[in-house]
């Protein structure tokens, strides 16, 4: 998507204009290279531009890119294993304040029951344990680089029933 603002300002009694762009795009790839295996690729990038802004250096342009990948194999009958990666990074932007943050997720589920109607299924998340989130935001008034931690790698245990077949 893309989205467009010019805002006014008034900063230690000086009126500022500042003009923010957007511009957002994803695609993905995806196949099916059998009935057992499937296999999606994706990017993602949002490119911002502020200019007029009353940051130190009156401009900034920076992107967030979003590289993705994830499969599902069913090896067996029963067996479901998926994987996806996800990654973000920024360009554009000071080294120190410019993190890649990676998060990989695996699992493994086991379905069972009449019509395989019954799944139960163990989800690594995080396993690289990154445990941090970034994201940058440029403003009229300032620029922020907000970096978070988050829950850090965890096991889940869950078991499904769909109710119809």
């Amino acid at each position: 998507g893309l989205s467009y603002s010019r805002l006014p300002s008034l900063t230690h009694n000086v009126l500022n204009r500042s003009t923010a762009v957007q511009l957002d795009g994803r695609f993905v790839l995806g196949t099916s290279l059998s009935q057992r295996f499937d296999l999606n690729a994706g990017y993602g990038v949002t490119y911002t531009a502020v200019s007029g802004a009353a940051t130190a250096s009156g401009n900034e342009r920076y992107a967030r890119h979003r590289p993705t990948l994830r499969f599902t194999w069913l090896p067996r009958h029963n067996l479901v294993l998926d994987s996806d990666i996800q990654a973000s990074f920024y360009t554009g932007v000071t080294a120190g304040a410019n993190p890649t943050v990676k998060v990989w997720n695996v699992g493994v589920g086991y379905k069972f029951l009449h019509n395989d109607l019954g799944e139960l299924r163990l989800t690594v998340n995080d396993l690289l344990n990154q445990t941090q989130s970034v994201r940058r935001t440029a403003t009229e008034r300032y620029l922020e680089t907000l970096q978070t931690q988050a829950l850090g790698r965890y096991a889940l245990l869950t078991f499904s029933y769909k109710l119809r077949p």
